[in-house]
């Protein structure tokens, strides 16, 4: 993928969905941990589906004029890592990928909270929820018909004039969106 470096930047300055310290480093699957460099403290910055990294400067604040690296978190996978070594650590892994991306957080409810919030934050996950919230409109839909067309069924002839539109009423005159 192709970013425009000044457009990143510009992102990257945006409110944050989620961010915090964490620990970090690459893991390349297969090796063994000899061979996989140490951890290194970042902070990072969740916004929108691209998870941004940022180094600490000498005095130990955060330098947020430009981002030290960029994950795109399409066809991911994020998981707890149950690893006696590295404490409250998870990882986000990509389809066909030999790079692991590890993490390790201050507490559980660090991982708990990254996890879920870089889990929500793909734009596959937002498609899904997007399709169950246009079946369930769908549903209340033909619900709301079906009780439409039972309670006009009910109604004697007489009754229809009160309905202020010649007793005839459709779904979409009662739902506004």
């Amino acid at each position: 993928m192709r970013f425009n470096e000044r457009q990143m930047i510009i992102v990257s300055h945006q409110k944050a969905d989620f961010e915090d310290r964490l620990n970090y480093k690459k893991v390349i699957i297969g090796l063994g941990n000899s061979q996989n460099k140490g951890f290194k403290e970042l902070w990072f910055k969740l916004i929108y589906n691209l998870l941004f990294y940022f180094k600490f400067n000498e005095f130990g604040q955060i330098d947020l004029t430009q981002p030290t690296g960029m994950i795109v978190l399409e066809n991911s996978v994020v998981q707890y890592e149950d690893d006696s070594e590295t404490p409250f650590a998870f990882s986000i892994v990509f389809q066909g990928d030999q790079k692991k991306h590890l993490f390790s957080a201050r507490s559980e409810d660090t991982v708990q909270k990254w996890m879920v919030a870089l889990k929500n934050a793909s734009y596959e996950q937002l498609k899904m929820e997007l399709r169950l919230l246009e079946e369930t409109i769908s549903e209340k839909k033909k619900s709301l018909e079906r009780r439409l067309n039972y309670e006009q069924n009910m109604h004697a002839v007489g009754n229809e004039e009160h309905m202020g539109n010649g007793g005839t009423q459709t779904v979409d005159n009662l739902i506004h969106f």
